[in-house]
């Protein structure tokens, strides 16, 4: 069975239990992998993970991106290193070939660096490459994450100033094409780079709006970051309320790992 055209439509819009319940009645390789996409974007990833194994035996192309969403569930639950493995993998998989999937890749890997903490170098060298896959095989969606990546390396150097103009058009792009869930990801490291400039309530005001998006989408991941963020902010009992939540959001996205991850996964973090 082919897969619905208005699944990733449903997903991208942040409509992810409508995308799930269409990914639900689909079989195939290509099907398996949008369906481990959507749950891991929910932060259900115990039945990611089973499906990602079957997304890996399908054609080079499938294969590839489910290696890449694994990567993406990985850096979520803080295993860079082991993220980095499945992206590789991915490369492997496309054997030289162009296109979104290859620029996907590249992207991919600069956040596994920024993730794991790699030097400055390393991660400007990662950032070129991804620059140039993604100028060869342009994409909407890719150039999000290219823009939150190049905020990343620019927050790992120190200037989250020039962090945050990359995190703006990011959501800028997203808002222009409809894509919620990349919106609230994007409020919310403009609101990281804010706080480490001192715009304590300009954050809190922003990780408060990627909330109540994140919360619609049923994306758990971004909660538990939005939630994060707000326990860090100063004044009064909201931020003991925020840790309270964080905490136990945190406890349900661990739980649902699968058993040889769960012993060694040390949480979520902003990776994705």
């Amino acid at each position: 069975m082919e897969p619905s055209p208005r699944l990733p439509g449903l997903a991208l819009a942040g409509q992810l239990g409508a995308a799930l319940g269409v990914a639900a009645n689909e079989g195939g390789f290509e099907a398996a992998w949008r369906r481990a996409w959507v749950l891991t974007a929910m932060g259900r990833y115990g039945e990611a993970w089973t499906a990602l194994d079957v997304a890996s035996a399908g054609p080079p192309p499938v294969a590839a991106a489910a290696c890449v969403t694994r990567g993406s569930l990985l850096r979520q639950v803080g295993l860079p290193g082991q993220a980095e493995e499945a992206d590789r993998e991915a490369l492997r998989r496309l054997d030289g070939r162009a296109g979104e999937g290859r620029t996907g890749c590249t992207i991919s890997l600069v956040a596994d660096a920024v993730a794991r903490g790699a030097c400055p170098a390393e991660q400007r060298a990662r950032l070129q490459a991804a620059v140039e896959a993604c100028a060869e095989a342009p994409s909407p969606r890719q150039a999000i994450r290219l823009a939150w990546v190049t905020g990343e390396v620019a927050l790992h150097e120190g200037d989250p100033v020039h962090a945050a103009t990359f995190f703006q058009q990011a959501r800028r792009r997203a808002v222009d094409g409809g894509l919620r869930r990349h919106e609230a990801r994007s409020l919310l490291l403009l609101a990281s780079a804010n706080a480490a400039v001192g715009h304590g309530a300009r954050a809190r005001d922003q990780a408060h709006e990627a909330l109540a998006i994140a919360d619609r989408c049923g994306a758990r991941p971004l909660c538990w970051l939005a939630h994060r963020l707000l326990s860090e902010a100063d004044g009064g009992p909201a931020p003991a309320r925020a840790a309270a939540e964080a905490a136990a959001l945190r406890e349900g996205l661990l739980a649902s790992l699968p058993g040889e991850l769960a012993t060694v996964a040390p949480g979520p973090s902003r990776g994705a």
